[in-house]
């Protein structure tokens, strides 16, 4: 049996951030994902899911557009800084950077696969990985495209992507309790965004002006 490796991982919304620690430490955060958390790899390759255009990028540093698909920051970024790495991570495609740029952070993320999310899961644990944390979909018909487009709808949210994003949390929800059950020492939880999204959405005056 081989030996080992200490190996946290973090999946979220369909995007698994591998955390490599050793000894209690975490010295990089390496992204694998969808283009929810792109740092701009999409930009050098042949799609039409990009976002290295305004508005995108307006709350970012200099207001760059960097390809992510945010006004600012993404979650992967706020979780290198929370474990005092630094406060992005850049895109593997993206030539502004190096491989000593990469030495505590990089991103692979473009375009990820959920079908193929257990058969992953299995080889990291088979990498030694332990601890994971399975995030899912929040509301997609919600999403400002989705309503915007949605005009004979009103503008409200598209009922058959939410129902699509909530199928999913199911399957990864049962899919937790099964790699829980079969795989050893493993710890893996499940992360459900889609219902305090929701609640949000729905009542927007409980959480401020």
């Amino acid at each position: 049996m081989g030996k080992r490796l200490p190996v946290s991982i973090l999946f979220l919304a369909l995007a698994p951030l591998l955390i490599i620690a050793v000894h209690a430490k975490v010295p990089a955060v390496i992204v694998f994902g969808d283009s929810s958390v792109d740092a701009g790899n999409n930009n050098f390759i042949p799609t039409v899911a990009r976002s290295n255009f305004q508005p995108y990028g307006r709350d970012f540093s200099g207001g760059k557009a960097t390809g992510r698909f945010s006004n600012g920051r993404i979650a992967t970024d706020f979780i290198s800084e929370a474990f005092g790495l630094r406060p992005t991570i850049p895109a593997y495609l993206d030539p502004a950077y190096n491989i000593s740029d990469f030495a505590v952070g990089v991103t692979f993320a473009s375009n990820f696969l959920a079908g193929i999310a257990e058969g992953f899961l299995r080889q990291l644990y088979g990498l030694g990985a332990r601890k994971i944390s399975l995030g899912g979909l929040p509301p997609m018909g919600c999403m400002p495209l989705e309503r915007t487009t949605n005009m004979m709808g009103q503008r409200a949210c598209v009922d058959r992507y939410n129902v699509v994003a909530a199928d999913f949390n199911g399957k990864m929800n049962n899919l937790t309790e099964k790699l829980n059950a079969e795989l050893p020492g493993a710890q893996i939880v499940f992360s459900n965004p889609y219902f305090p999204l929701m609640g949000i959405i729905r009542q927007p005056s409980l959480y401020g002006t």
